[in-house]
């Protein structure tokens, strides 16, 4: 007597699909990084989250404040928007901000819950350069001096320097000086 075929039972089945997934998987997974936007801000350059960064505007003379500290320049219209723009340089103490070489202004997402101050652009001597970074491509530089607005120096795969804004205190410190609370303008 021949022996009829039998068809797989269920759990069989389910192994064999879950071993050709596992097959099909490729064998070097590569990481996906990190997003990043290198910024030139004056003489230094900045390390943004790519998904911080809204859009980037031709330079235009912001509409100064009335009264306000040297590094907030005043506020463009963008969108029916009032963004306040910085000189991010010049608020970390790094430098002056020299308008005249400015060509963009960089428009962030501001972290805080904020209707009235969703956006803050920062004053840029060029368009971003996008970079697909790894953990082990930034060092911390632990001997740079603290500065205001700068949650981190560090040196980019041990080569070029730059900061990593802190994009937190950033928006507090915008929305203090540019909206009426005392801005918090030195570090101690």
């Amino acid at each position: 007597m021949i022996p009829k075929p039998t068809r797989p039972s269920k759990q069989t089945s389910r192994a064999t699909n879950r071993r050709a997934a596992v097959k099909q998987k490729p064998t070097n997974k590569k990481s996906l990084g990190l997003a990043c936007l290198l910024v030139d801000i004056g003489g230094y350059k900045a390390l943004l989250p790519k998904s911080s960064m809204n859009e980037v505007i031709k330079y235009q003379k912001p509409k100064p404040f009335e009264t306000a500290p040297e590094w907030l320049l005043g506020s463009v219209e963008w969108k029916n928007w009032q963004v306040p723009v910085i000189s991010y340089a010049e608020l970390s103490g790094l430098g002056k901000s020299d308008t005249k070489t400015s060509k963009y202004i960089i428009l962030i997402k501001s972290l805080a819950n904020n209707q009235q101050m969703p956006f803050i652009g920062v004053v840029i001597n060029a368009l971003p350069v996008d970079l697909g970074l790894e953990d082990s491509d930034i060092v911390e530089n632990f001997e740079a001096p603290p500065a205001l607005g700068v949650f981190s120096s560090i040196k980019l795969a041990g080569k070029e320097d730059a900061l990593i804004p802190d994009l937190d205190r950033l928006n507090q410190l915008v929305a203090h000086a540019a909206y009426g609370a005392l801005p918090i303008t030195q570090i101690h």
